[in-house]
């Protein structure tokens, strides 16, 4: 749920010492496809947890292999 979602995100900014925007952004691009979309938390939720892990996968392996290139 959002809440949860939110509480997640909270922690790894504050492990990481960065602002939400600096894990949110990329994580709205792997899942959306774009930077403009309603909450990051909404769109988690809508999606579900396996569509997401497997679009942040996706995302990841994409930019692994345009960094080989």
């Amino acid at each position: 749920n959002e809440d949860a979602l939110h509480e997640t995100f909270t922690s790894l900014i504050e492990a990481e010492g960065v602002k939400l925007g600096k894990i949110a952004q990329p994580v709205r691009v792997a899942l959306t496809g774009t930077t403009a979309s309603p909450g990051i938390f909404q769109v988690m939720a809508v999606l579900g947890r396996q569509r997401c892990l497997d679009r942040i996968d996706r995302a990841l392996t994409s930019r692994a292999a345009a960094a080989e290139s």
